[in-house]
C-alpha cells in the first residue's frame, strides 16, 4: 500500500488504527480521505469545492496504479473498488493556504507555470484560448459559490472561489 500525505499536511492520531483496518480488504483499490482546508488556526472551509475535497490518498501499490502527471495528478482506480472514508480527515496546514488572502494568489504560480507549459506543448494556442480561460473561471467560482453552496462560508468562501476560479482560468 502507499500513504501519500503533502508534507503541508497531518492526519489525526487515530489514522494507524484505521488504516490498519481498511488496507484488510481486498476488494478495494484505494481511498479517499476529506481534506480540511485551513484558511487559518481555527477556520476552515466547508463548502463549495473545499471541504470535504476528497483526496485518493491510499491506494494499492501496484504496476498498473500510477501517477501518469506532475501536478495535481490522481492515480486512476475504478470507481467501484474505491472507497471514501469520511472519519479519517487530512488537516491542512493554514499556514499554506492559498485561500486565506487575495494575495495568495501568487502561491498558485508555480502549478500555473507548470501547467501552463504542459498546455502550450500539447494544444494550439488561438483566440479561443482566452473566451476558454474566462469561461473556465466563470464556471468554477459559479460551481463552488452558488451550486457547491460556498456562499454559506461567506466571505472566506467568496474569496476562495474567486481565487480558485482565477487559477482554473488561467
Amino acid at each position: 500500500w502507499i500513504l501519500i500525505i503533502d508534507a503541508d499536511e497531518i492526519l489525526p492520531v487515530v489514522s494507524e488504527k484505521i488504516i490498519r483496518n481498511l488496507i484488510k480488504n481486498k476488494s478495494i483499490d484505494g481511498y479517499l480521505f476529506p481534506r480540511r482546508n485551513y484558511i487559518n488556526g481555527t477556520t476552515y472551509l466547508k463548502h463549495g469545492y473545499f471541504y470535504p475535497d476528497y483526496q485518493l490518498r491510499l491506494f494499492r501499490n501496484r504496476s498498473d496504479i500510477r501517477y501518469s502527471s506532475v501536478i495535481h495528478e490522481q492515480p486512476k482506480i475504478i470507481k467501484e473498488r474505491t472507497k471514501l472514508v469520511p472519519e479519517l480527515e487530512i488537516i491542512h496546514n493554514s499556514s499554506h493556504s492559498k485561500y486565506n488572502a487575495f494575495s495568495s494568489f501568487r502561491r498558485f504560480f508555480s502549478y500555473i507555470l507548470i501547467e501552463g507549459k504542459d498546455f502550450a506543448e500539447k494544444k494550439d494556442l488561438n483566440y479561443g484560448f482566452l473566451f476558454n480561460s474566462l469561461y473556465e473561471m466563470c464556471k468554477h467560482f459559479f460551481r463552488s459559490f452558488i451550486r457547491l453552496k460556498g456562499y454559506k462560508d461567506w466571505y472566506f468562501g467568496f474569496r476562495a472561489a474567486i481565487l480558485f476560479g482565477l487559477y482554473k482560468g488561467s
